[in-house]
């Protein structure tokens, strides 16, 4: 064998796409949701979709402001920015200068706050634990 390093390296690789240790690498629409987290993904999507302000497999960004709620980067209307603020905190889900809820297309959610690079600072909000508020 001339090359042993270069065939270690590829089939470490090849092992590591299969691991279930990286959730980025997950393939499939299932990730290892909370119960509370798949039904507010999917109330979410439901809502968004007959209130036209999102397509069905488009991605979702969920931005809080003060007192207001980016969807998409767009303001919805008082009554509904209300309905989706109301939504949201019964999921446990407060305001908080950099908190947001982003939904990929292929179905995983992620809750937290993220620095204006869109890093996430400290480790996302788990559902179903205490949701501390960052106000």
């Amino acid at each position: 064998m001339k090359y042993p390093t270069v065939i270690i390296i590829l089939c470490t690789l090849f092992f590591l796409n299969f691991s279930n240790d990286c959730p980025e690498c997950v393939t499939s629409d299932t990730f290892l949701l909370s119960t509370e987290e798949t039904v507010l993904r999917d109330e979410l999507r439901r809502e968004l979709v007959a209130d036209q302000l999102v397509g069905n497999n488009e991605g979702i960004k969920i931005e809080f402001e003060f007192h207001d709620l980016f969807i998409n980067e767009v303001i919805p209307a008082g009554e509904l920015m209300a309905k989706y603020q109301s939504l949201l905190r019964v999921h446990g889900i407060e305001a908080g200068p950099q908190r947001q809820v982003l939904i990929s297309p292929n179905g995983k959610i992620e809750i937290g706050d993220y620095d204006d690079w869109g890093q996430l600072l400290g480790a996302p909000i788990r559902l179903g634990k205490a949701v501390a508020s960052a106000e």
